[in-house]
């Protein structure tokens, strides 16, 4: 599974700039974000697919990293990814 990241400064044109990197480049996941709330939110693009992930004025406030919300969720898209692979090896 392939990941790459997209970080632009104009929301209007973010998913579509993901959306076109997945093409361009065949790979399976782009996670965008806005430079000017990188670290606060970020955007998980897949060809059918987008989800937000948003920290809670309460993690910003306890100084939670958007990392530690990321992490888990690309573990998570990968194992989806594995097994969509197992399956069609069937």
């Amino acid at each position: 599974m392939i990941v790459s990241f997209k970080l632009e400064t104009d929301n209007s044109i973010l998913i579509k700039k993901a959306q076109d990197a997945l093409k361009r480049y065949n790979h399976q996941l782009v996670i965008g974000n806005l430079l000017q709330t990188r670290k606060h939110e970020v955007v998980f693009v897949t060809e059918n697919d987008q989800s937000w992930i948003k920290l809670t004025e309460e993690q910003i406030k306890n100084a939670v990293d958007i990392e530690s919300l990321i992490i888990p969720s690309v573990l998570k898209a990968h194992s989806a990814w594995i097994e969509e692979r197992k399956l069609e090896c069937l």
